[in-house]
């Protein structure tokens, strides 16, 4: 039960700001330019969000998509952390992705050991 309530978590978040990243809200062009990433490029990142949350959804039934999901997500949400060290990003935009790779390894380790 825990697995699937953390998968369907996860899941939503990563296709809601997958989404965000693939329209051209203005906060997340401002985001992009902030972080010294190209536009297109952070349009694929965000469609590969999408992919992932899919990914984990489809691990709820078929563990090995859950397993390749969540660790995709671990090692997206590892290059965010990154992205705003590198552009001396303010501390308060560390915590979204350090809580979603939290979470994400959790669920990873959760099919992996579980």
């Amino acid at each position: 039960m825990f697995t699937t309530i953390l998968a369907v978590v996860l899941a939503l978040a990563f296709i809601a700001l997958g989404a965000a990243r693939v329209m051209p809200i203005p906060y997340m062009v401002n985001l992009a330019r902030n972080l010294g990433i190209q536009l297109a490029q952070f349009r694929v990142a965000g469609a590969l969000e999408m992919l992932f949350g899919l990914l984990v959804l489809g691990g709820i039934w078929i563990d090995w998509m859950g397993s390749v999901g969540s660790l995709l997500m671990t090692a997206t949400a590892a290059v965010a952390i990154v992205a705003h060290a590198r552009a001396n990003d303010i501390l308060q935009n560390y915590i979204l992705p350090a809580v979603l790779l939290v979470l994400a390894f959790t669920l990873f380790l959760t099919h992996v050991l579980g």
